[in-house]
């Protein structure tokens, strides 16, 4: 779906946050057309865009926060395909998507740092990201050649 879709939309919020920075990042640097910001206010007027060819991948440990779970909504409006990375548990954010990927459920919602969790939605985002470019490994070398070769103008010479 992934590989597929005509833009992804991305959310998380807290933790699961960095999980979809994560995603978010790695997706730009291949050249897919991938959407995701920190800010949900902003995060919600980019979901109004969404559409039935487009594919929306949230993070969310509970399944059950409140911003992302208002864009999967969005999202299942408008006839997007849903993957979910969430713990193995039934959920609002379970229901409504087309994928679920589930992680342990081995940490309590109150936590003292989201530190499973958060190790188990990088692993996954790591997962699909590799997955989604295993077939176009030459074109992505490419692409990185070229983003390297920009983003090495940042960096010292000696």
């Amino acid at each position: 779906m992934i590989r597929t879709a005509e833009q992804i939309y991305i959310a998380g919020e807290g933790a699961s946050g960095l999980a979809a920075s994560d995603l978010f990042y790695k997706l730009i640097r291949s050249g897919k057309r991938a959407n995701y910001v920190e800010s949900s206010h902003i995060a919600l007027e980019l979901a109004s865009n969404i559409t039935a060819s487009d594919v929306l991948v949230v993070f969310s440990y509970s399944g059950i926060t409140q911003e992302p779970m208002i864009i999967a909504r969005q999202a299942h409006k408008k006839q997007a395909k849903i993957i979910a990375i969430t713990r193995g548990e039934t959920s609002p954010l379970t229901d409504i998507s087309d994928v679920i990927i589930s992680l342990p459920a081995n940490e309590k919602l109150l936590r003292f740092g989201a530190t499973n969790s958060l190790f188990s939605e990088i692993f996954v985002s790591s997962l699909l990201y590799l997955s989604m470019i295993s077939p176009d490994l030459n074109l992505l070398n490419k692409k990185m050649k070229a983003t390297q070769e920009l983003t090495n103008q940042l960096k010292l010479r000696k």
